[in-house]
């Protein structure tokens, strides 16, 4: 086996530990029924950009790549399904005149 297959092997290994992460916060929401302390711009840009890596790899015919990638897709796309799912949304609350005033919490 040559060095580049170790690392390969290696780094895709740590990758899919790395993918697997964002299932933490996923139990977290769940447990909790609320999604009010995750960062939603940060999971969907996280997947966002595994996805671009996972499409890198299909292009280059690269498992190392694709397999992590794919798998943190998928786990981020969950959790912030999750945390979407389990966030209330605050209704903005008019003032006589129309105009906007302050968040109402629900």
């Amino acid at each position: 086996m040559e060095l580049v297959d170790v690392l390969g092997i290696t780094a895709s290994a740590c990758g899919v530990v790395m993918a697997l992460a964002p299932l933490l916060q996923a139990r977290r929401v769940l447990a909790r029924r609320s999604g009010a302390d995750v960062s939603q711009p940060f999971l969907a840009i996280i997947a966002a950009g595994a996805c671009m890596w996972a499409a890198y790899g299909i292009a280059d015919a690269n498992a190392y790549l694709v397999v992590p990638n794919v798998i943190a897709v998928v786990t981020n796309a969950l959790t912030l399904g999750l945390a979407r799912r389990f966030t209330k949304r605050r209704r903005a609350v008019r003032a006589p005149d129309g105009g906007r005033l302050a968040p109402e919490r629900s």
